[in-house]
């Protein structure tokens, strides 16, 4: 059994900052720090890392959301869903100088099967489990004390036009004030997937161009704050003794008939459960305590019911898009996060590749000279050609993931190109596991690119390198046995002759 990571440790935003870190940083730009402007539109989680790494370089930066300033009630809306943090998210907040609350809680320890009474382990790596409104909350608060004075967050602002040539954007007022107009030395797009960044950027230069190449078909719930089971009714071995986010607890629903697919709990800091239900079909939702029984749910009946009734309340929810930029720069512009290259949940990667994404924003403009702001482009254009490819495979291989685990039955469009990825995944892990079977310690990873994942050392190209090496090499050995057989039967025929 793997043993969970021991506890990290972290480098406080001083000494981030400090001119002795070796790449080119805050230190660069001292005699600038009253005079570089950053606006960073968006204050979720990239948007406040951003904002963060601008910070900690000199920047004074303004982080401009559309939405109201966000509360610890709505962390428990119907939208607030666990996402796990991984390795790459951890590096990215420890680069920021960022320490949020969720690090001071018990580390993700693997996914508890419910289904199968038993716990996976993908990586011995520190990972933390959290709500998605919890994160954005506070990394905002993070952000704020980690740089006192140089981050200033504005709510209830939406961006309108911005001028990229006179570096200026415009701004309505939700709250009642007037329309406001904001210079700026560098503009962050970290506005998600519907990025109105993105699509000032697109309008004003013809190279810029997105495309959702694919969505995600299933909807999902959310519930939280289950109420205590009866004394007498079991959920999971050892539950009891559980720390609060130390288990994602995994039931999946059985059989083509089965409405629920897939149910996903943890504990929250109070120990009280919380968790989403997913449905792989748009057509229908089974919500009610029957019909989540008869899909074979392994949930006590008493969270049945306490689930059941909080879905009658809500409304359905979409895992997101995969949206593919052709560019993600442009004049004294960026895009981060999914402004820059939105993704579902199928691997589970898009908070930590969003976060990774303000890692590669920072340390191309690490590796130019910020000693003259009329370089800024140059540093933008290197993160555009060193990201933009990382970020295309991550795509591939989500998508590639997607049409995998798509039900046969529901296969409609494009059929031989989803049967011919469906046989390229399937020998792709099916030689993870040969590989890890023959020698465990040279091939560690036995279910292949789900645990390469998380090991933030290997570039998401690379990854999907492997996946078509594998691919091959069980196809060779395949067409290698193939051919033998057939050498040993038309010897036996020839023989018989």
């Amino acid at each position: 059994m793997q043993k969970p990571a021991g506890p990290r440790r972290w480098t406080t935003a001083s000494a981030v900052s400090s001119p002795t870190v070796p790449d080119r940083d805050a230190a660069v730009l001292s005699h600038h720090r009253s005079e570089l402007r950053a606006l960073v539109i968006g204050a979720g989680p990239a948007g406040s890392v951003s904002a963060a790494n601008l910070a900690r370089r000199g920047y004074h930066v303004d982080v401009f959301e559309r939405r109201s300033q966000p509360t610890e009630a709505q962390a428990a809306s119907n939208r607030s869903y666990p996402m796990l943090i991984s390795e790459r998210s951890l590096q990215a907040l420890e680069r920021a100088g960022l320490r949020p609350k969720f690090l001071e809680g018990t580390p993700f320890d693997g996914m508890v099967s419910l289904t199968r009474g038993m716990t996976v382990r993908f990586s011995t790596s520190s990972q933390h489990i959290v709500h998605r409104l919890q994160l954005g909350l506070q990394l905002i608060a993070a952000a704020q004390e980690a740089y006192p004075g140089q981050i200033h967050y504005h709510y209830s602002q939406q961006l309108d036009e911005v001028d990229f040539e006179g570096q200026q954007a415009s701004f309505t007022s939700f709250d009642g004030r007037e329309p406001q107009k904001h210079s700026y030395d560098l503009l962050i797009g970290a506005d998600g997937a519907n990025s109105r960044v993105r699509e000032l950027m697109q309008a004003a230069d013809p190279r810029m161009r997105s495309t959702a190449i694919s969505k995600a078909k299933s909807t999902y719930k959310t519930f939280h704050d289950l109420p205590p089971l009866p004394e007498g009714c079991h959920f999971s071995e050892g539950f009891e003794a559980h720390q609060p986010g130390q288990h994602m607890y995994m039931a999946l629903g059985k059989g083509k008939e089965a409405k629920v697919a897939t149910v996903a709990m943890w504990k929250n800091t109070a120990g009280r459960m919380c968790g989403m239900a997913a449905l792989n079909h748009w057509e229908q939702w089974g919500h009610t305590p029957d019909e989540m029984k008869a899909s074979g749910l392994p949930i006590p009946e008493p969270w049945l019911r306490a689930i059941g009734k909080q879905f009658d309340e809500q409304d359905f929810n979409g895992f997101g898009r995969i949206v593919k930029c052709t560019r993600i720069y442009g004049h004294r512009t960026a895009l981060v996060g999914d402004a820059a290259h939105a993704v579902t949940s199928v691997l589970g990667q898009g908070c930590n590749t969003a976060l990774s994404t303000c890692t590669a924003l920072d340390k191309a403009m690490a590796a130019s000279n910020l000693d003259d702001p009329d370089k800024i482009d140059d540093a933008l254009d290197h993160y555009n050609s060193v990201w933009l490819p990382e970020a295309h495979a991550l795509q591939r291989l989500e998508f590639m993931s997607s049409m995998a685990r798509q039900p046969a039955d529901r296969v409609t469009s494009f059929p031989l190109q989803a049967w011919w990825v469906k046989g390229l995944m399937l020998a792709s892990t099916l030689t993870s596991v040969g590989l890890n079977k023959l020698s465990p310690s040279r091939f560690p990873n036995a279910f292949g690119t789900i645990q390469e994942l998380q090991d933030p050392s290997l570039p998401y190209s690379v990854l999907l390198q492997r996946v078509y090496m594998r691919a091959t090499g069980f196809a060779v050995v395949a067409a290698a046995v193939m051919s033998g057989l057939g050498w040993v039967v038309n010897a036996q025929l020839l023989h018989g002759a």
